[in-house]
């Protein structure tokens, strides 16, 4: 084999490799941005929406918890935190009701592999709001 030969198995071998990389590296990516972890839903009183951030806004949430202490009588409240995408405008204003009137709600979310500063400051997405009569 003469060395130009080798010069051009060698060049097409780096193409292929580092398309290989970026081909691997961008798929990566769109399965951590776009694939969840896992789904699920709490229920409990919405304390706070707001919209955050300087580029990228999004709406960050409080969802209040509250469970029953094993002596019977007073409830344990926690507190999760949540994110919901500013493009679901319809899920935010009822977020924004229930927030005023004290209502009970069942958050559905998905819980993403990686937080990511353009999908909020969690790893938990809220992505429908069911009320729970009382």
């Amino acid at each position: 084999m003469d060395k130009n030969k080798i010069k051009r198995k060698f060049k097409k071998g780096l193409l292929l490799s580092g398309f290989g990389i970026v081909l691997i590296f961008v798929l990566t990516a769109l399965f951590l941005q776009y694939g969840s972890y896992s789904e699920g839903y709490r229920a409990g009183i919405v304390m706070k929406l707001s919209k955050k951030g300087y580029i990228y806004k999004t709406y960050e949430g409080e969802l209040n918890v509250e469970g029953i202490n094993s002596s019977g009588g007073s409830g344990i409240s926690s507190v999760w935190e949540f994110s919901v995408n500013s493009s679901q405008q319809d899920v935010i204003n009822i977020l924004n009701e229930v927030a005023l009137n004290k209502e009970r709600v069942k958050l559905y979310y998905e819980e993403k592999f990686i937080k990511f500063f353009w999908n909020g400051d969690t790893k938990y997405i809220v992505t429908k709001v069911e009320r729970i009569a009382p």
